[in-house]
């Protein structure tokens, strides 16, 4: 995700695509060579044109979109209706004053945890087993049963 700070470019938020925002969030190396974003499900061999999302390190593809929970989908919605809503606030000459800039930094903490918690919450749930690991898994696996 790109600085929702003012008078900065505004970042490319929509259904699909996300960006970095230079946090201690873990970038995904890109599969398919330097000029492709790969999806953000790690098994997924899906990958994006650089040029569709500048400044982007992830991005969902659409069978894995369409495969997302609809809490997953409704959360991914209202990051990207609150990022239009910030980038339109940062445009206005009100909100542009010094005073605002820790403001302003916070807010984009604040919006990178979310997206990052975001990111997290959709690869656990592409990448969690479905089956229970309790003991008498590892007993099997370990042909003690």
């Amino acid at each position: 995700m790109t600085s929702l700070l003012p008078g900065e470019p505004e970042g490319h938020h929509d259904a699909q695509s996300r960006t970095d925002s230079g946090d201690s969030a873990p970038v995904i190396a890109a599969r398919g060579g330097p000029d492709r974003i790969p999806c953000l499900v790690p098994t997924c061999s899906c990958s994006a044109a650089q040029s569709r999302f500048p400044g982007a390190t992830g991005w969902i593809c659409a069978k894995h979109y369409k495969g997302m929970p609809p809490e997953i989908k409704r959360r991914w919605k209202q990051l990207n209706a609150r990022s239009r809503k910030l980038n339109r606030l940062g445009k206005k000459n009100s909100y542009r004053y010094g005073d605002r800039q820790r403001q302003w930094f916070r807010i984009d903490r604040i919006y990178a945890r979310s997206w990052h918690a975001l990111d997290l919450a959709i690869i656990h749930y592409f990448t969690a087993s479905e089956r229970p690991v309790g003991i008498e898994e590892f007993l099997k696996e370990h042909g003690l049963v």
